[in-house]
Parts: structure tokens; C-alpha cells; sequence
């Protein structure tokens, strides 16, 4: 089974997200994934991954991991994709992913795929992310902020994945701001934008989950421990079909 980490917007937290989730779901004892179809920012490897990986508090990879990771595309500048793999005269090219994904996910029990940026951002000039993931379907947790500007974010989001048959397992408020900061709306605010985005979305709201935790925390697990049962949920009925 694979699961599409996404997120509304860049910097709402999608590696912080995908790597709680590895914790917990590694807790359960199953052999979890984790892939980045593209990566910016380092050339060799993914920053991304690297977090999860420390973050996670993980065990080192080797003989008898419950985990295994990939990032099929690294590029060094940090930008969208289509930018900064044209910078390097490289293309990315999606059926190396959709091979790497399918790879991995019969490696392991559940594979957790994390996106990059928002779903429009672009890959390449002529393929956005949201519609290589429709060509590998599978349920979204879509991460989203949890102050103001969330609500048109996240409809919109849930707008575009449904117009490409992709249904949200569930929507995640994060509570930090632009550039990775704490944010500090109002919590009556905070309390409306999950009721409101459920309400009119149709789906189920997990959060807010706190700035300034480890993913590891007890808070943090306890918060997405539903969302786990949930996907868990998931995973067994398409094991049945």
C-alpha cells in the first residue's frame, strides 16, 4: 500500500508529517518506505530524507531495517524542479519514478510518498506534480497550515485532487507559518479553520498539530495516532479486494 504525503503550499511541513508518520507506523513493527520523487537543495542526496531519518529517531539503515528510503531525482539548486534540473541539463523523467515507486512498495507494508512544494508545482515544463500522482493513484494526506489563508488553500487543494479522481484520506493542520515559522493566530481561528475545511471539504481534519515538537513526541503521536488507524483501515480493505 502507498500513501501520497502533499501539502497546499511549500513549507507547511510535509517532511515533519511524513516523518511522524514513519515513527509511529515503524512503532506497529511494519516495514516502512519512504520515497521523494524529486528533491532540491543538495545535489547527492535529499535533505528531506536525511530529516526523516534524524528526526525519526531511526536506527541507522542496513541488514534487517524495517525501513527503506529513495529519492530518485537530487538536484543542488533549491527551487521548483522544472528550474533547477534545467539549471543542471537534466530532465526528470517519470517512468524512472514510477518504477522506483513500485519498487519499494512491494519492499515494504506501507510506502509514504512525500511530495514536493504544493501540487501545481511544476516538474518539468510540461508535467505537474498532481498529474504524475494521478498517473500512480493512491489515498493523499494533504498537510496544510493552520491560520489564516489555510481554508482557500486547502479546498483548492482538495478541488484539484478529486478533478484527477485522487481522494484525501485526511487533511492535517500544521501550526507553522511562511519560512518554517511558529504560527500564532488566534486559536478560535485555528479551532473554525479545522470545522470549516471538514465541513466543506467532506473530509476529516487531524490538528492543529503543535509548533516546536519532535516528530517523535507523545503529543505529536497522539494527535495523528486516528489518521494511522485510519490509513491502517485503509490498508485492510485493499488487501481484501
Amino acid at each position: 500500500m502507498k500513501i501520497f504525503i502533499a501539502g497546499t503550499d511549500t513549507d507547511v511541513g510535509k517532511t515533519y508529517i511524513t516523518a511522524a508518520l514513519t515513527a509511529i507506523l515503524l512503532k506497529k513493527g511494519l516495514h516502512v518506505g519512504v520515497i521523494k520523487w524529486v528533491s532540491t537543495g543538495k545535489a547527492d542526496s535529499s535533505p528531506d530524507i536525511e530529516f526523516i531519518l534524524e528526526k525519526a529517531g531511526l536506527a541507522p539503515l542496513g541488514p534487517g531495517s524495517k525501513l527503506s528510503v529513495a529519492c530518485p531525482f537530487c538536484f543542488s539548486f533549491p527551487a521548483s524542479p522544472h528550474l533547477a534540473s534545467s539549471m543542471e541539463n537534466r530532465v526528470v523523467e517519470p517512468d524512472v519514478i514510477i518504477r522506483e515507486t513500485q519498487r519499494l512498495e512491494e519492499a515494504c507494508d506501507i510506502l509514504l510518498i512525500e511530495g514536493v512544494g504544493g501540487l501545481m508545482v511544476p516538474l518539468r515544463a510540461d508535467l505537474l506534480l498532481i498529474d504524475l500522482m494521478a498517473q500512480v493513484p493512491c489515498p493523499v494526506v494533504l498537510v496544510a497550515r493552520s491560520g489564516l489563508g489555510t481554508i482557500n488553500h486547502s479546498l483548492l487543494s482538495v478541488e484539484a485532487l478529486r478533478q484527477r479522481r485522487l481522494e484525501p484520506l485526511g487533511i492535517v493542520l500544521n501550526s507553522v507559518g511562511y519560512g518554517g515559522c511558529a504560527d500564532n493566530t488566534h486559536e478560535e481561528i485555528v479551532s473554525d479553520n479545522a470545522s470549516i475545511i471538514s465541513s466543506l471539504s467532506g473530509s476529516r481534519v487531524y490538528g492543529p498539530v503543535p509548533f516546536g515538537l519532535e516528530p517523535t513526541d507523545e503529543k505529536v503521536s497522539e494527535i495523528l495516532t486516528p489518521l494511522v488507524t485510519n490509513i491502517m483501515e485503509t490498508k485492510g480493505h485493499e488487501s481484501t479486494r
